[in-house]
Parts: C-alpha cells; structure tokens; sequence
C-alpha cells in the first residue's frame, strides 16, 4: 500500500471513529440486532442480482473470439469485488486481478485487461445515469431548496469519475498499466497490445448498448439491498428517496476510491444524506455498516475463486514442467 493511500485511509478511519463516538453505541447495537444473521444472508442473496446482471455484461461484452465463458466471467467479477472490497491494497487492484483470473481461464492478457478496462468504463457510464435518476429523486425526496446542493453532487461526482476513467485510457496510463498486469498475470503482455484490444471491444456498439443496459439495470436493482435494509430496521423509505440516498452515497465511493474500503466515506455519507432524508444518524450509520456484511460475505468466496485458478495455474505449470524436464532428460540420453 503506497504512503498515500495509507494516509487516505487513516483520514478515512478518523472519520469513521468520528461517525462511531458521535452516535449511541446501545442504539447501534439495537438495530444490529435486528437486521441479525437471516437479514444479512437475504442482502447477501439480493447482492448475487446486481452482479449477475453485471456478469452477464461482461460476458457479453467480451469479443467472441476471446473464449470468455459466463463461468470464467463469474470469477472475474467475484475475484474484482473481493479483491476490492477486502483487499484495497492499490488502486484498480481489483480490476488486475479480475484480468488475472480471465487470463488463467485462457483468455489473451491484453484482451482480459483491455476488457476489463472496457467493462469499468461501460459500467461507471451507467452509474452516471443511474445518479442523474437520482437528481430527479432528490427532488421528490427533498422538495424545495433543500436538494439543490444534494444534486449537484449527485450529478458533478459521476462525471468525474468517468472523465478519470477517459483520463486512465491514456496511452500513457495504459502503458504503465501493461507493466502492472505483466508482473501480477504472470504473463508477457504484448507491447501496445492493451489499446487496440480496448478499441476492438468498442467497435461492436451493440454489445456495448447490451452491457450499459445490464449494469445500468443492476444499480437500479442494487438499491433493493439499501430498501430491505431500512424496512429491518424499523425505518422504511419510499423507493425515491431510497434511490437518492444510494446514487448521491455511490457516486462519492467512486471518487474516492483511493480511500481504502471507502472506510468512513461510506459511513459518513449515509449520515449526512440520511439526516436529510430523515433518517436517524445511529440507524444511517448502521445502515452504512450492515451494507459491508455482502461485502465480506460475497467477498470471501470470491477471493477463493481467485486463489483456486492460482492453484490449477501452478499445478499445471507442475506438470509441464516436469513432463519437459523428462523429456530433456530422454533426449540426452
């Protein structure tokens, strides 16, 4: 972890703490309480939603030619969230070792980042939509002046985040992105191999159409977990304001992705939105804890995924490579 994300990160544990002493631990624990395990596995279940529409993204989004199938596609992106969510050890880590992982389910490196990069550019374009949804929500939630600054936000983060996704397919960018998937695929990535695979994936505007409108559909879906969360928790909202409250939290995840867990970034923009929408901050705050269990529930298996395709890697390798040693020895003799 490099000294400026561990310095973005203790800010964002400072935060956190902040957010802790600044509400009614007994309060907190309550509501833990009564999301307990059955609310957590029906999060969990609802997560798979979303991420299956997302799988099913990629899955089309990959040319056919790659050899990408829906079961190296659903490692992927498990290994991309678990990497992310648990282990944030760079930015885009996440991302490398879901490239990583196509790659040793046979997929051409370059293509498998250059797919990925495709895959997060579509999918953060659908956030951008899904936010300016969410603008139209603030105003229902939040009639009067009271969602004017909400929506700036909500509108301003997204194009952010995607003019530094545009920014981060700059040759330059890329280049240094070709030197980082060398060492951690393990496999030579082709000099000025990554652009002309991101442009090859590009050109086919069907399944790009495709992928936009399966990720935009799992964001839209995503804030089911949000909602069931809050009917636990004794404090429902209605679907609008619910959707603003997750797109305006989204969007500022998303710009600050250096901070490692997005630790008291989340936390602190469920507080600040939920006031507003009236949302006690010892049940926002909890809210904002109870959303990490899928992360680590989802999170765990796909780090497993991860580690088994390192195995077969490495059992594979074994084999060749004593069956060419033998071989080696054959021929002298």
């Amino acid at each position: 972890m490099s000294p400026r994300t561990l310095l973005f990160g203790l800010i964002g544990l400072l935060v956190f703490g902040i957010a802790v002493f600044s509400c009614d631990p007994a309060a907190i624990a309550s509501a833990l309480s009564a999301i307990g395990w059955q609310g957590a596995l029906a999060l969990s279940i609802w997560r798979l939603i979303p991420i299956g529409l997302c799988v099913v993204g990629l899955w089309i989004l990959s040319p056919s030619q790659a050899g990408v199938t829906v079961s190296s596609a659903t490692s992927a992106r498990l290994a991309r969230d678990g990497v992310a969510a648990l282990l944030p050890i760079l930015p885009a880590g996440g991302e490398i070792i879901g490239a990583r992982v196509l790659t040793l389910a046979g997929v051409d490196a370059a293509l498998a980042l250059g797919l990925l990069v495709a895959d997060v550019t579509v999918e953060m374009a659908a956030q951008a939509a899904f936010s300016v949804i969410g603008v139209g929500a603030l105003f229902i939630a939040l009639p009067g002046s009271g969602a004017g600054l909400w929506a700036f936000w909500a509108v301003i983060l997204p194009v952010l985040m995607v003019i530094g996704l545009a920014l981060m397919q700059h040759p330059r960018v890329l280049e240094k992105l070709e030197v980082l998937a060398e060492k951690m695929a393990g496999d030579a990535v082709p000099a000025g191999q990554i652009i002309p695979a991101i442009k090859s994936i590009y050109k086919t505007r069907s399944k790009v159409m495709w992928c936009f409108g399966l990720h935009f559909a799992g964001w839209m879906l995503g804030i089911g977990e949000a909602w069931m969360a809050l009917v636990w928790l004794g404090h429902p909202l209605p679907l609008t304001s619910v959707l603003a409250l997750e797109s305006v939290v989204f969007a500022l995840k998303g710009v600050a992705f250096i901070i490692p867990w997005s630790v008291g970034v989340q936390e602190g923009g469920y507080m600040a939105l939920g006031a507003a929408l009236g949302v006690p901050p010892e049940l926002a705050l909890t809210l904002a804890l109870v959303k990490r269990l899928p992360d680590v529930a989802l999170g765990l298996p796909g780090l497993g995924l991860w580690q088994l395709a390192e195995k077969g890697q490495a059992k594979y390798l074994a084999m060749t490579g004593s069956k060419l040693s033998g071989a080696s020895v054959g021929a002298k003799r």
